[in-house]
């Protein structure tokens, strides 16, 4: 589960993906209503070096809705008790900070313009609290969701299929993360490996060479 590594924090996040609306004087806005859909994020940090870097570890969920219960489940279900979690001042997560929520929770308020502010938890580096690294993972699935309708035209329905899409590409086909030329081999034998799981065919993953039987 995320967080569950010393000196490791999860930045929590939602994002409302909408349609464009333009009235009759030519204003661009967002429509929300009957067109929303909402992704949840999660980053986990490795707060061990400086400047912090993201693990890899992330995770972004479609839900239903910005209430507290939804929030609730999906972090208990993605996120290890005892972890620190910093997300925004969004009222659903006040729960956070109850003594028996069973975790740590420190939060920044975007509608105040905070942004960032110094961390009174204690970790090798010590640095302020914010949600950007789970910002700039919206920012790049808004981007991959993008270029996906350049070339189709799904509707809202498809957005599971984007965010697995996009999570096996920020996993294996990121070049920085895996350095070097393998990451196509790794990437390729990869999507094999989770064609072949969904087809209920044994793996098998020895040192060096890996097998499929």
């Amino acid at each position: 589960m995320l967080g569950d590594k010393p000196n490791t924090v999860v930045c929590i996040d939602e994002k409302f993906f909408t349609k464009r609306k333009r009235n009759g004087e030519g204003f661009v806005g967002r429509e929300t209503e009957g067109h929303k859909t909402i992704v949840m994020g999660f980053c986990e940090l490795d707060c061990s070096t400086s400047p912090r870097t993201c693990t890899g570890r992330v995770a972004l969920v479609e839900i239903p809705d910005v209430t507290r219960r939804t929030f609730e489940r999906e972090i208990k279900k993605r996120v290890a008790p005892g972890a620190t979690i910093w997300t925004d001042g969004h009222a659903s997560y006040k729960w956070l900070g109850e003594e028996d929520s069973g975790f740590k929770w420190d939060y920044v308020i975007h509608s105040d313009g905070e942004f960032y502010k110094d961390t009174e938890f204690s970790f090798e580096h010590d640095g302020p609290v914010s949600t950007n690294a789970v910002e700039g993972l919206f920012s790049r699935f808004k981007k991959h969701v993008r270029r996906t309708k350049q070339v189709m035209h799904p509707n809202r329905t498809h957005y599971g299929n984007w965010i697995g899409e996009f999570l096996f590409i920020e996993k294996y086909l990121n070049q920085k993360k895996l350095k070097g030329k393998s990451w196509r081999g790794v990437a390729f034998f990869h999507m094999i490996r989770l064609v072949l799981v969904r087809a209920c065919v044994c793996i098998d993953i020895s040192p060096g060479c890996p097998a499929i039987r």
